[in-house]
């Protein structure tokens, strides 16, 4: 019994905690930390609308940038508005702009949710790329590849001139739309939505209207990916038509399902990794987005879960006591990762700069064949075999580590299981 009471107990001092040192991050006085935490508010904002239809509804979109970019198009225009005099209050603009985007949202839905599976995804691609030609073409309220410019204005007691003032904007709102949306998914239309994702036809024999509640959940979906919009329009005070590319519907999707979209707080952690990842590796290495890539395959082949998963897993088997019986084949596994990270990281790099512009001109003004690459604080050669064995040693040792580790987790769980 006081396993099961503990399990609320620790999640929302998980919660708490977490939130605490959201509200503690600006005393640290780096720009930079505060304007990356800035952005994977956002980011996690949009997953977490994303995934009311995917998550809870099996619905894949592709096509969820439309309405990130209207309600960012749409704050523009009304912050250019109140620098005109008109009376709109600041605060309440991603009000505004989300009430816009579930109008849009419920339009759109009702034709795309006629149809399900990869039927849906191609019709909600079709709207993104129409929406994409359309903000390209209509200069006049998109700008085109300039844009629309404006300048955020402080209203009443509110400041937006400085980089806390608008995190904590976008905490704020963040936090009440996360609050609104497990509000949603426990109420009865939230149960409805879950009942839809598993069994279709049962819910239209029980007598409900199942395309009605699609359209309803995709309306509220486009809404909260709006609220995201005006949130960035907020932070960046600029927009172009390159919002609506499908490379932003691609990136929502790629974050959720790192994240795990079967847990609620998911799509906000793959979407805070995905940032903080190309924020840090991406100025450390111009192959960022490969590696971005090989996590991703990874995750899908080994972790469907997502990184919200393997969290939640850990979590129970401590509250259950069976970590214990994990940990060696864990702490082995990750040191195996970490081995054939560190090689797969070498060969891409020294393969990516040999193959680069640069290298070739490095041979040129040098005169040596190959050219020694530095990594790691050593010059390699290229085609020596120092690198081959160094490669090769890292990627068998961590096989040979990763498989102990996975015969390990097998053996606790067959003891695990003759103990119950």
């Amino acid at each position: 019994m006081s396993r099961v009471m503990s399990s609320p107990v620790a999640r929302y001092a998980w919660l708490a905690a977490t939130l605490l040192l959201l509200v503690l991050l600006p005393l640290t006085d780096s720009a930079t930390l505060i304007n990356v935490a800035t952005k994977c508010l956002i980011a996690g904002l949009f997953a977490m609308g994303f995934n009311l239809l995917w998550g809870q509804m099996g619905l894949l979109s592709f096509g969820h940038a439309a309405y990130l970019g209207i309600g960012t198009f749409a704050t523009l225009h009304m912050m250019n508005a109140i620098d005109e005099g008109w009376g709109l209050p600041a605060p309440l603009l991603p009000v505004l702009a989300g009430a816009l985007g579930v109008v849009v949202g419920a339009l759109m839905g009702w034709f795309a949710s006629r149809r399900t599976g990869i039927y849906f995804a191609m019709i909600t691609l079709a709207v993104a790329e129409l929406t994409h030609v359309i903000a390209d073409k209509w200069q006049g309220f998109f700008g085109g590849e300039a844009g629309v410019r404006s300048i955020r204005t402080d209203w009443w007691l509110f400041g937006f001139q400085d980089a806390t003032s608008v995190y904590y904007y976008c905490l704020v709102w963040s936090v009440l739309l996360v609050i609104a949306l497990w509000a949603l998914l426990r109420s009865p239309f939230g149960l409805l939505m879950y009942a839809l994702r598993e069994n279709e036809e049962r819910v239209r024999f029980l007598g409900y209207r199942t395309h009605s509640i699609k359209v309803v959940g995709f309306a509220v979906s486009a809404g909260v990916s709006a609220v995201a919009g005006s949130l960035m329009a907020f932070m960046n005070e600029s927009a172009n038509a390159s919002m609506f590319a499908t490379l932003t519907s691609a990136e929502v999707v790629l974050n959720t399902v790192i994240g795990g979209s079967a847990v609620f707080l998911g799509p906000a952690l793959g979407a805070a990794f995905n940032t903080l990842f190309g924020y840090y590796i991406g100025g450390l290495s111009h192959f960022w987005l490969l590696y971005q890539g090989l996590i991703f395959v990874l995750v899908i082949m080994y972790a469907p879960g997502g990184l919200g998963g393997l969290f939640s897993g850990a979590t129970r088997q401590a509250r259950e006591g069976r970590l214990a019986h994990h940990a060696p084949a864990y702490a082995v596994g990750a040191l195996a990762s970490l081995l054939i990270a560190v090689a797969t990281i070498t060969v891409v790099e020294l393969v990516g700069t040999v193959m680069g512009s640069s290298y070739r001109v490095l041979r040129l003004t040098s005169g040596e064949t190959w050219p020694p690459v530095s990594l790691w604080g050593i010059d390699w050669h290229p085609l020596g075999i120092g690198t081959f064995t160094f490669v090769l040693v890292l990627i068998g040792a961590g096989t040979v580590l990763l498989r102990w580790a996975m015969a390990s987790h097998r053996q606790a769980l067959d003891r695990i299981g003759s103990e119950t």
